[in-house]
């Protein structure tokens, strides 16, 4: 079996500094950073990774992929995951733009959804890059800048904005190919899904106790998109394996469990900011996914303080 280039040996082979989450962490550990390319390794092998890797690039190169190899000339945009065996050599001295990598434990299944589409687009295309013009360049240089910036920042939702801003490139990355509209009926069911997927994560963070998430049940989720919600969760279960009731109470326990740790709401402005009606709904929710009540949980983690 082909072995694959871990992200930790990514560290290792471009001499980057190894960040503690990874020192410190297992496989399970999430992680994502953002670099500069204007000391980028000259020569990647040709080899798959485990990671998922995305370049804006600016300088001449080469890559080398399955179907062959190309010479990169124009401002490029560069996707990379598991899939995809590549390799990559530097060709003039000057390079610029920026490059991002992140494991799969850091992606949510809406940037899944995205990365899915972006495979759907390199698959019909002979190499898996995105020339760009000038002005979409410096489009995306922002995105990639404002990436950088906030990974820097230490708050509680740092990732969420991330993710954010991740998925912007990615979706430009399809829009400027041209691919983002569904041809056939089998794209048409994974955009529908990819839909799905787009507003419940669009829900979260909740950034105040005075907002409520407006879809709350598989219906909401049907009504808004427009489709019965037995094909909606006909396509959810057949796309993710998990209902779609499963999907939406894992963004609200995750939710839950994150406003209970990094906030001081209380649990009947959490339980309202959740579309719960009553707090005793939301404690019966909550203790059936933990094991515990509200009040137990955040009185476990003060007292670990």
């Amino acid at each position: 079996m082909e072995s694959l280039e871990t992200i930790q040996e990514y560290y290792e082979a471009t001499c980057r500094s190894m960040p503690l989450d990874l020192q410190r962490g297992s496989g399970l550990t999430r992680h994502f950073n953002v670099f500069l390319r204007n000391n980028c390794f000259k020569t990647l092998p040709f080899i798959r990774r485990d990671y998922y890797k995305i370049c804006l690039c600016k300088g001449n190169a080469i890559l080398f992929t399955e179907k062959g190899e190309v010479e990169v000339k124009t401002p490029t945009l560069f996707f990379s995951s598991p899939r995809v065996r590549f390799g990559w050599r530097n060709i003039s001295e000057e390079q610029q733009g920026y490059v991002c990598v992140f494991n799969e434990v850091f992606v949510t299944p809406g940037i899944r959804a995205d990365l899915k589409r972006l495979h759907q687009v390199f698959e019909k295309d002979i190499y898996p890059l995105v020339p760009l013009t000038e002005a979409q360049y410096e489009q995306l240089a922002g995105y990639f800048g404002s990436m950088a910036s906030e990974y820097k920042e230490c708050y509680a939702f740092k990732d969420e904005l991330i993710r954010h801003l991740l998925k912007v490139i990615i979706l430009t990355g399809i829009k400027i190919r041209g691919e983002l509209a569904p041809v056939d009926n089998q794209e048409r069911k994974d955009f529908q899904v990819g839909r799905f997927l787009d507003l419940l994560d669009s829900q979260f963070p909740i950034d105040s106790p005075r907002n409520t998430i407006d879809l709350k049940t598989p219906a909401d989720f049907a009504g808004r998109l427009n489709i019965h919600i037995n094909h909606l969760n006909h396509l959810i279960k057949l796309h993710t394996g998990k209902t779609t009731g499963q999907l939406i109470a894992e963004k609200k326990i995750a939710e839950a469990l994150s406003l209970l740790k990094n906030t001081d709401w209380t649990v009947q402005e959490i339980s309202a900011s959740l579309g719960f009606e009553y707090p005793q709904y939301f404690n019966l929710f909550f203790k059936r996914q933990t094991g515990k009540n509200p009040k137990a949980y955040r009185s476990r983690l003060v007292a670990h303080i």
